[in-house]
C-alpha cells in the first residue's frame, strides 16, 4: 500500500449561456460576463452589474486602491518566487481542453498555495482563465473579500458552480475542504472525499468534462499537528486553526518540490435535474473519479 490514500469515503439539452436574460439578471458570477450585453444588464439591479459578490464593508475608504495595488504587485512578485523555490511543474496541462465545461478537481494542503501556482500556469500556457471556488468564510471578511473577488475567487456553492460550468468555463474545487486542509502530518496525501459528492452531482448535472489533479509534495510544505484545539475550533466554527511548523520551526515554507499531475478529461453524461440523479448513479460516478485520483497520488508518490 502506499503512503498516500483515499478514505473511502426537467432541464433543457441546451447548456445555459452568459447571454441569457436569467444569468445577467442574477447575482451569479455570470453577471460579470462581457457577454452580458446592455440590454441584458438593463434586466439586472445596479448591484448585480457592478460585481457578483456583495462583500461586507466595500470601498473601506480613500487609501483602498493604493492598497489594491500593492497587494497585486506583491502578489505576482510571490507567486513567481513561489514557483522558482518549489521548481513548480505540471504534468498533463495538455489535457485540458482549449474550450467548453471543464470540473478541475484537485486534493487541498494546509499550505493552499499550490492552487495559486497552477492557476497562473493555466493562465499563462493555455489562456484559459480558471475560476477557483474558495470557502465562503473568505467572502465574510471586509478586505480580504474585495480582493478575493478582484483576484477571480468564487464564492463556493453549487449555484455558483452550475452558473459557471453552463456558461463554459474551467472551475476549480477542492471537495476536501477546510477538513481535508486541517488533518495532521501523520495523515498527509489523505484525501478526504468519502462523504464530498456534491462536485459528482454538478459534473452530471452539467455534463462537464471532470479532470483530476493531486499535488502531493504539498502536504509536505508544512509539518502539521493535531491537537484538541484544532478540533474544537473546525467543529463549533467551522474555522481554522492549525498548529504547524514550516523550515526551522516557523511559518517558512519547507522548499518541497511541487507537481501538478493532471488526468486526462473524464467525460460525464448530463443528466437533466438533480432529481433524476439517483444516489446510487452518483455513488458510481464518485467511486470511478476516487479511483483516478487514488491512482495519480500512486504515481506522483512513486516518482517523488
Amino acid at each position: 500500500m502506499f503512503p498516500g490514500r483515499i478514505t473511502p469515503n426537467p432541464a433543457p439539452s441546451t447548456k445555459t449561456t452568459p447571454t441569457s436574460i436569467e444569468a445577467c439578471a442574477s447575482n451569479s458570477p455570470l453577471a460579470t460576463s462581457p457577454h452580458c450585453t446592455d440590454d441584458t444588464i438593463a434586466t439586472r439591479s445596479p448591484s448585480a452589474a457592478s460585481t457578483s459578490i456583495a462583500c461586507p464593508n466595500e470601498n473601506p475608504g480613500w487609501l483602498w486602491p493604493a492598497i489594491e495595488s500593492g497587494v497585486s504587485i506583491a502578489s505576482k512578485a510571490v507567486v513567481n518566487g513561489a514557483r522558482w523555490y518549489h521548481n513548480y511543474r505540471v504534468s498533463g496541462l495538455e489535457n485540458i481542453p482549449k474550450t467548453g465545461p471543464v470540473l478541475l478537481v484537485l486534493n487541498h494542503s494546509l499550505a493552499t498555495y499550490d492552487v495559486v501556482l497552477l492557476v497562473k500556469e493555466i493562465e499563462e500556457k493555455t489562456g484559459r482563465t480558471p475560476k477557483p471556488l474558495v470557502d465562503r468564510l473568505f467572502f465574510k471578511v471586509p478586505g480580504v473579500c474585495d480582493l478575493a473577488r478582484k483576484a477571480g475567487m468564487v464564492e463556493g456553492s453549487r449555484e455558483n458552480a452550475r452558473d459557471l460550468l453552463n456558461a463554459g468555463e474551467l472551475v476549480i474545487v477542492l471537495p476536501g475542504g477546510m477538513k481535508e486542509a486541517l488533518r495532521p502530518s501523520t495523515e498527509k496525501y489523505d484525501v478526504r472525499w468519502d462523504t464530498r459528492k456534491g462536485f459528482v452531482r454538478i459534473a452530471l448535472e452539467t455534463g462537464a468534462n471532470v479532470i483530476i489533479g493531486a499535488c502531493p509534495a504539498a502536504d509536505d510544505i508544512y509539518s502539521v499537528y493535531g491537537n484538541p484545539l484544532t478540533r474544537a475550533v473546525y467543529s463549533n466554527l467551522r474555522a481554522p486553526a492549525p498548529v504547524f511548523a514550516g523550515r526551522y520551526y516557523t511559518p517558512l515554507p519547507m522548499p518541497a518540490p511541487l507537481t501538478h499531475v493532471l488526468s486526462k478529461p473524464i467525460p460525464m453524461p448530463q443528466i437533466p435535474g438533480d432529481k433524476h440523479l439517483t444516489d446510487s448513479f452518483v455513488d458510481g460516478k464518485h467511486k470511478q473519479l476516487v479511483k483516478v485520483m487514488d491512482s495519480i497520488m500512486t504515481d506522483a508518490l512513486l516518482v517523488d
